[in-house]
Order: C-alpha cells, then structure tokens, then sequence
C-alpha cells in the first residue's frame, strides 16, 4: 500500500514541501525535552531560510554544535527522526556529514529514540502553521481525483495579492537582517563574551599550534601553520582526538582555528559510553 503524503493546498510545490520541512524540523527539535535550547532554535530557524527543495543539516549542525550545553546525540535522533520523515514531505534531507556513514538500520534505531510531540505532529498533519492548510490525502491510484487550486483571483484580489506579498517581503528582509545580528550576538557570547585563559600547546601533538585558551569546558587552539589544514583528513581525525584525551576530564570539546581565526576542525565527547566526534571544515 502506498503511503499517505503530506500536502499544502494553495502554494506552489517547493513552497509547500519547503514549510513542511522546516515545520518537521522545529517539531522534532522542540519536543519535550527539547533537544536544543531556545538560542539555538532560533538559529535553526534562521539557516532554514536558505531551503529550497533540500534541507540541507550539515550547516544547521555545524552552527549550534559550537554551544557549551550541546547534546549531540539528542540532536542525531531528531535529524534521524526527521529523515524517517523524508518521503512524505517530499525533500531530500540531507544530514551532516558526521551522519553520513550511518547504515539505514542505525538511522532507523536513532529515530526511535526521539519521542515527538503527539499534539505537535497531529497540528502538523492537520494544519502546521495559522497560514498553512496541510492535509492527508489518500493513496495515489487509477481514477485518483486531481487538487482542486484554487480559482484565479479577479483584478482587485490580484493588486491586494500583490501588496500582500510586498509586504511580506519587506518583513522578510527586516526578519533576516534581524537574525543575522543575533546570529553575530549569540556566537560572540559563546566564543568572545566568556574569559579565556592560557593552556600549553604541548598536549595537540602533530598539529602545530601557536597557543590555546581555555574557557570553561572549550578549549581553543591557533594554527601556526595552516598547511596542517592539507593533512588527509584521517590524520587530522587522529591528531584532534588524541588532543582531547590529552585535555583534562572536565573539558569537553577542543576546537581549532586558522590564521584568520575560522574555526576549521572541532573534537568534542559524546554518548555513553563516551566517545569523540570530530568534524573538519
């Protein structure tokens, strides 16, 4: 038997998948417990802005994974979740590339373990969000009927239509400018609000490294020589997590930045029992 899919009547198809998408998303994040806090999802819904017909994780992953209180593997469960999701919102959702090795078996046990809002999912499927009207329709098959669209507005509908969607865009524009500048505050309260104090090299062997901070759990290290960043990447997998199992118990994650301060490889501890995930960019 088919399975249902999930449609919006009344907006172009890229339209219509894209909200869905972006919708699910939230949903699975923001389900109690949560799987991020509320900075964060604000974030999330900023970098959304940028689908189109793919939902694309790995830049939504790389921007809240910085955070000192990140729960990794509550955020792996819910993309897994939302990948079970991926035929009957009709978008590709692609996951970082952490996730990318993960065998269908394993995306399908990780997808068990985020519970979901039951009333969330049931206002996804009948409503989602005050402007969108989302239903269920039945199996395709012989003799289906088509959607019916709606009927094509008559002159003065067409000139409120358009000052409508003028005015959308213009809230558009002052919601993206809007967080683009909390997306500037938010990481400078992560990375440059805190105090950081010195911490010999010594402990990253084989990566060359000017000097490093601690703050807190992070510690944070500077490339004396960006030709590291050529290294194959199994090595520097290697090297970065050696480093953490050098750094004291208490820290949790170990990033390093090149010469012009990007942050280009990160090895944090995750899971039980306890492990590294390293991420290069």
């Amino acid at each position: 038997m088919t399975r249902p899919t999930i449609a919006v009547v009344g907006m172009a198809e890229t339209d219509r998948t894209t909200v869905l998408a972006q919708e699910a998303l939230l949903l699975v994040l923001g389900s109690y417990p949560p799987a991020v806090d509320e900075d964060a999802l604000g974030v999330v819904k900023s970098l959304m802005d940028d689908w189109t017909s793919t939902a694309e994780l790995d830049p939504i992953w790389n921007a809240i994974s910085i955070a000192p209180d990140f729960n990794a593997d509550a955020v792996r469960a819910s993309f897994a979740r939302l990948k079970s999701w991926e035929a009957r919102l009709s978008t590709e959702i692609r996951l970082p590339k952490g996730m990318l090795a993960l065998a269908s078996s394993d995306l399908q046990e990780l997808a068990t373990q985020r519970q979901v809002d039951p009333q969330g999912l049931a206002r996804l499927l009948r409503g989602g969000a005050a402007s969108t009207r989302i239903r269920q329709l039945p199996p395709a098959g012989p003799g289906a009927g088509a959607i019916k669209q709606p009927a094509a507005p008559g002159k003065p509908a067409a000139r409120r239509n358009l000052a409508r969607r003028r005015m959308l865009g213009i809230a558009s524009a002052v919601v993206t400018v809007g967080c683009l500048v909390f997306i500037g505050l938010y990481l400078w309260g992560l990375r440059g609000g805190r105090s950081w104090n010195s911490v010999a090299p010594e402990f990253a062997e084989g990566i060359p490294l000017t000097g490093a901070r601690q703050a807190g759990i992070e510690v944070a290290g500077t490339l004396a020589d960006d030709s590291w960043l050529s290294t194959d990447e199994a090595t520097r997998k290697d090297q970065m997590k050696d480093a953490l199992r050098e750094l004291p118990a208490g820290v949790q994650v170990f990033f390093v930045r090149d010469q012009k301060g990007a942050i280009r490889a990160t090895a944090r501890w995750f899971g039980k029992p306890r492990d590294i995930d390293v991420q290069l960019r």
